[in-house]
């Protein structure tokens, strides 16, 4: 495997709809191929997460 080859990217984000759709507008010219997917979540807290 070399680093040409084209191998599938994922990227999560979580955010507000307004930031995603921002975002989005900047990253679709640079998609010349693939997919991007946008998808509601439901949160459920369980805590404070450590780090």
């Amino acid at each position: 495997m070399s680093s040409s080859d084209n191998l599938p990217i994922i990227v999560q984000v979580l955010d507000q709809a307004g930031c995603i759709e921002a975002v989005l507008a900047e990253i679709n010219p640079m998609v010349k191929e693939g997919l991007i997917t946008v998808e509601d979540v439901e949160l459920h807290d369980r805590g404070k997460v450590a780090g």
